[in-house]
């Protein structure tokens, strides 16, 4: 994040980073009450702390972006399993090429260490629906994948990178 006149200058990748990051550092004190966050087994309590993190440090950022206006639609929720992401901004993996599907983050889960894999969904742009996959539900890109915001509203949607924080 770096600060300019008034305005904190903050790369989406980075707040999902910080988020995963967050996950992470969050294990030790769960455990030490009892919190399970394996996926298999999650705890409700877990689930919220999870949901709270997402929203300080991701869903706080985009909505203060000061690109927003009224008509954007809200971020997607963390670790929602949605049928269509119609009415929602996504944060999405980033790529160069064009195509007419994004991979939607859904969540993180754990491979080789705690929350080191993304879980994506394939979501159509155009309309929000998500698509249905022959082998899996979730779609995992490779750890160190970087991702950036779509932007949706009734009228348009822009892709952004950087968002432009006015806290």
């Amino acid at each position: 994040m770096t600060q300019g006149a008034e305005v904190f200058y903050l790369a989406v990748s980075d707040a999902v980073e910080a988020f995963s990051e967050a996950l992470i550092a969050l294990i030790k004190p769960a455990q030490k009450v009892g919190l399970v966050w394996q996926a298999e087994n999650t705890h409700d309590d877990w689930e919220s702390l999870a949901e709270s993190a997402f929203e300080v440090l991701v869903s706080n950022a985009v909505n203060q972006d000061i690109r927003n206006t009224q008509e954007t639609y809200p971020l997607a929720r963390y670790d929602f399993d949605l049928q269509t992401y119609a009415g929602l901004s996504w944060l999405e993996v980033d790529s160069d090429t064009e195509s007419e599907y994004a991979l939607v983050l859904v969540r993180f889960s754990t491979t080789t260490e705690p929350f080191d894999t993304p879980e994506c969904t394939l979501v159509r742009i155009a309309t929000g629906e998500r698509m249905p996959s022959e082998t899996s539900e979730h779609v995992k890109p490779p750890r160190g994948t970087t991702f950036r915001l779509r932007r949706r509203s009734a009228v348009a949607d822009d892709v952004v990178r950087v968002l432009q924080v006015n806290y």
